[in-house]
């Protein structure tokens, strides 16, 4: 074939060098106004949730496609002169599950607040969302910030790892990833598929570099949402959340069977059990897996519960605290919030100024006799709070709101809140708690597949109120599958 005459050869040139500079270029452009950067996770690129609230006459209320995730609820468009209107944003614990519509943070915070201020109109606006993390709760608390707010309560820290956020950079794209002109194109190809429009359990094991990114973005959700606040003027309430790193064991997989954990414990529940035996296998897993959380777990147990080894009680319970947290954190499906991640709220709301409620460290300090552990018996499952748990968050809650000028209260106010709360207490009917029950045992023995926990609860719903039949259903559900099984603890 003849070569091209002398003329085209430089046409062909510049075409070559116009097809390759374009992408250049528009790759320049892209990182110059920061479009598809490469630290947001490609569902939520394009993330354009229909708004929690909208307009309806005179008030705002939850939108249809909202309540898949929030309360139905609603409030004056319009905020009355003298009201306090207070949002409490977040995922699942933040909202209140399984007691939020009879004995959320919410319900108890606005109980307070009416009977240390009796005088005043005071509105609190549920606004967690279930299975909501923080770059949903981040476009959640922008939109609500232009609802007249005198103050936003922000917890979030749970749900960082529920779905597959970060897949791309785990490891499928490589390098390629890193170009925001395939981000843009591979994201406007994910919201065409709808990918993004529903939260999504994708329990997956979650590797060290997924870990550093989901971190990284959880950082900086919170910076976005303490500027959304700023700018609009409004008080940030950052909330730790406490995880229940005692009685719930690591959901991940282990390099320890089931058989192997299950013959250990049953060796730990006997009075008569060989502890040196269950060391010697434990520091051999150990060697072999030096960061499985399940055998971690199993150290905190046996540390918590053998007598003597040089440590007194409170030594010994502290010893096994750490080890149990370890397990939270070395989980390999992480479904609960990381000691980092709560570290970076307290960080967070230092650098900013902002005000802080610590429960994770309240719930921390609680007393299991004179033992310093997380007291099991503030929680349902691995993060969700009972009444009791429920109480104190919200008495944190009303503190911070206290210290930052926003409500009075004097040297005997939870007593005065603590009789306002005894008042919704006695009002509960047994089929709204029984109900209560039965959801939080569906969550905890199908969903989690904590199936003698799910039988626990199945069975509380079905003494409150015999008659209901979804709770009898799940106990039929779920009693084959305990049949033959040990029941280990954290199950």
């Amino acid at each position: 074939m003849s070569d091209p005459p002398p003329k085209k050869r430089p046409r062909r040139a510049a075409a070559v060098l116009l097809g390759l500079g374009l992408p250049a270029l528009a790759e320049a452009m892209l990182r110059v106004l920061n479009v598809a950067p490469p630290d947001t996770p490609l569902r939520e690129l394009y993330y354009r949730p229909p708004p929690v609230f909208v307009r309806e006459g005179e008030v705002l209320r939850t939108s249809v496609h909202a309540r898949k995730y929030f309360l139905d609820q609603s409030f004056p468009a319009a905020k009355a002169p003298g009201t306090l209107r207070i949002f409490v944003a977040g995922g699942s614990v933040a909202m209140g599950f399984p007691l939020e519509s009879i004995y959320g943070p919410a319900q108890l915070l606005k109980a307070g607040l009416d009977a240390l201020d009796p005088g005043r109109s005071h509105e609190v606006i549920n606004a967690g969302g279930f299975g909501y993390n923080s770059s949903r709760v981040e476009r959640v608390a922008k939109e609500i910030a232009q609802y007249q707010p005198d103050a936003i309560i922000v917890m979030t820290g749970h749900n960082e790892f529920l779905g597959k956020r970060f897949f791309h950079e785990a490891g499928r794209a490589g390098p390629l990833y890193r170009l925001r002109l395939y981000r843009l194109l591979a994201g406007l190809i994910s919201a065409a598929r709808g990918e993004e429009d529903d939260v999504q359990w994708e329990g997956h094991v979650v590797n060290a570099r997924e870990r550093k990114l989901v971190l990284a973005d959880f950082a900086r959700n919170l910076g976005r949402i303490a500027e959304a606040c700023e700018k609009s003027g409004v008080k940030l309430i950052l909330v730790t959340c406490p995880a229940n790193i005692q009685d719930f064991r690591p959901y991940g997989p282990s390099c320890m069977p089931r058989e192997d954990q299950e013959k250990i414990e049953r060796e730990m529940d006997r009075k008569d059990g060989d502890r040196e035996s269950v060391q010697h296998k434990l520091r051999q897993r150990k060697e072999r897996c030096p960061d499985d959380a399940v055998v971690s777990y199993e150290e905190a147990l046996l540390v918590f519960r053998q007598e003597g080894g040089g440590l007194n009680r409170k030594g010994q319970a502290l010893a096994a605290n750490a080890l149990f947290q370890r397990a939270c954190d070395d989980d390999a499906i992480p479904v609960r919030a990381l000691a980092a991640s709560n570290e970076q709220v307290l960080e967070m709301a230092w650098q900013l100024r902002a005000a802080l409620a610590d429960p994770a460290a309240i719930f921390n300090d609680r007393r299991i006799g004179s033992l310093p552990l997380v007291d099991p018996r503030l929680f349902f499952d691995h993060c969700h709070l009972k009444q009791p748990g429920q109480e104190l968050l919200a008495y944190e809650m009303i503190r911070v709101l206290a210290d930052a000028g926003l409500i009075p209260a004097g040297a005997d106010w939870r007593s005065e809140v603590r009789q306002a709360w005894k008042v919704i207490d006695s009002s509960i009917a047994k089929r709204d708690l029984a109900e209560s029950y039965y959801r939080i045992g569906y969550e905890s023995g199908v969903n989690m597949g904590r199936v003698f926990r799910g039988l626990d609860y199945a069975g509380r719903a079905l003494e409150l109120d015999p008659a209901h039949v979804k709770a009898r259903m799940l106990m039929e559900r779920l009693k084959p599958l305990a049949a033959g099984r040990y029941r280990m603890t954290g199950d």
